[in-house]
């Protein structure tokens, strides 16, 4: 994937500039996380947001918004292979002679790419 922002702004196209804000709208630092954001950011991190401004030690960290996750699912195809793996399960996981069926579903769709 290349850059989020080129090395020379000035020569930037028009979409390539709203592509950039709208991922750059993806991510907030935790402590811009408050009550507020739930809905843009998740509970999680909404609360690590308030604990950050009430002065508790919390980690420096960033938030992915849902859109931004969302958006990251769709573009990388992850979503469709997530969906895939899942439509080939035929298999209970409560039951223990299901478990090759998950191991077989999982050798159909490795992880690393």
């Amino acid at each position: 994937m290349d850059r989020l922002w080129p090395a020379q702004p000035a020569l930037r196209r028009p979409e390539r500039i709203q592509e950039e804000r709208a991922w750059n709208e993806s991510f907030l630092a935790l402590r811009s996380c408050g009550r507020r954001t739930p809905k843009r950011v998740g509970k999680k991190c909404a609360n690590l947001g308030e604990l950050t401004g009430a002065g508790f030690r919390v980690p420096p960290g960033y938030a992915v918004s849902l859109e931004g996750y969302a958006r990251f699912m769709d573009e990388t195809g992850v979503r469709r292979r997530i969906e895939e793996y899942l439509s080939s399960l035929d298999a209970d996981p409560n039951k223990t002679a299901d478990m090759p069926r998950f191991e077989v579903a999982l050798c159909r769709y490795p992880c690393d790419g």
